[in-house]
């Protein structure tokens, strides 16, 4: 919404004669950083992305440190510490709402309010103060909790539910991918007592585009396999409504014989800074941690390449239950077989629940004693890289 053209044409007509600034911010509780789910980070984040859009105001909202700063050239620790505080933060915002009043409005945008560490009353008051400030709108998000409801919701006329929104888009798709599967459309004209797919998924959905998705996909997992519309209705009857429960059964749906190698992939894919290259799994399911030190340092042939590539996608849709996905992409070259098919999640509910505290305990049952997911990323990433052609890390010469 915060980058939508409307959003921006509507603001700017709000603004008028007036300089618009927007800002924005996302909780999220599945992040490693405190920052991304904090008071703290989120009026960081906010007067950042403020001063980054008008440098000018520095000098006015840290006057004091401005002066050390432009006198003596430092500004002490202590003073750092002492800016960065809650209050101190939300003095500064205060300061520069309240001395560009005549020229200047702001508008913040605030995602995923249920998912900030801590109380909700405190981040309620938080947005309270924020919207108290002159010159301030603000747009917030969250999932329908009683709190969220009692103080942003009710009979609000600014209030949007994003299901009422989306129910003909979610009608659009449901229509289209299933329309386009020719046993359904067959067994739509064999079978009058066919239930009305396409209205009870978008009744059931709440608006939620993942779990339609993940429902369309068992459908057609169905209808591939002949499934008769009863097994197609108990499809869409045993698809839990909470994603939550979803990854849960899909989970534990793994068959035995594969959950150790299950755990380590999720435990790779958690872990991982940044998404690995397809290759890089590919190694971690070789079970090898020395794999590093004993391949070649030789680059495989692209029938090799386009051979492990493939065998890995299947592995990875077992493994994973089609929790992973890898970037669709066409290879031009070695260094695309290498690297340019990346991993990710589904979606990003996916990773927030394997980092719930049931979920990692499920894997560390199903994980041997022995892997070190720091090694094995580190172990893959090397092997990769000796597979590698010379010239892909041959420096270039200056022109």
């Amino acid at each position: 919404m915060a980058e939508h053209e409307q959003t921006k044409l509507c603001l700017e007509e709000w603004a008028g004669e007036k300089k618009l600034v927007t800002a924005k911010f996302y909780f999220w509780s599945a992040s490693s950083h405190h920052s991304q789910k904090s008071q703290r980070g989120l009026l960081r984040t906010i007067l950042y992305q403020i001063l980054r859009q008008c440098p000018e105001l520095i000098q006015m909202a840290y006057h004091d440190q401005w002066i050390a700063m432009t006198s003596d050239g430092k500004v002490l620790k202590d003073s750092r510490d002492e800016l960065l505080t809650v209050p101190a933060l939300l003095n500064t915002l205060r300061k520069i709402s309240t001395s560009t009043a005549s020229d200047t409005k702001f508008c913040f945008f605030l995602d995923g309010l249920d998912e900030y560490d801590g109380r909700s009353a405190d981040i309620i008051e938080l947005i309270d103060i924020l919207k108290s400030f002159p010159n301030v709108k603000t747009c917030v998000s969250s999932r329908p909790w009683n709190e969220f409801e009692d103080r942003f919701g009710n009979d609000s006329p600014w209030k949007l539910y994003m299901h009422d929104l989306t129910r003909d888009d979610i009608r659009l798709y449901v229509e289209d991918t299933l329309g386009k599967n020719s046993r359904f459309r067959q067994l739509q004209k064999e079978d009058r007592q066919c239930p009305n797919f396409v209205s009870n998924i978008v009744r059931d959905a709440d608006g939620v585009f993942l779990w339609v998705f993940l429902v369309i996909r068992s459908l057609l997992d169905g209808l591939t396999n002949s499934d008769r519309i009863k097994g197609l209705q108990e499809r869409v009857n045993e698809t839990p409504k909470d994603l939550k429960d979803y990854f849960k059964s899909i989970l534990f749906s793994t068959e035995n014989r594969y959950r150790t190698q299950t755990a380590r992939i999720f435990k790779v894919a958690i872990n991982t800074k940044e998404e690995l290259p397809l290759m890089a799994y590919w190694v971690i399911d070789q079970e090898n941690p020395k794999y590093i030190f004993q391949c070649p340092a030789e680059t495989p042939t692209e029938e090799i390449l386009d051979s492990r590539l493939e065998n890995m996608k299947r592995r990875l849709k077992v493994l994973s239950k089609g929790l992973l996905e890898a970037s669709n992409v066409v290879p031009d070259s070695v260094d695309d077989r290498l690297f340019l098919f990346k991993i990710d999640f589904l979606h990003r509910t996916v990773k927030d629940y394997l980092q719930t505290p049931d979920a990692q305990s499920m894997l560390q049952s199903w994980s041997d004693d022995t892997f070190n997911f720091d090694w094995e990323i580190c172990n893959a990433i090397g092997a990769v890289a000796k597979m590698a052609p010379r010239e892909s890390f041959t420096p270039r010469k200056p022109i």
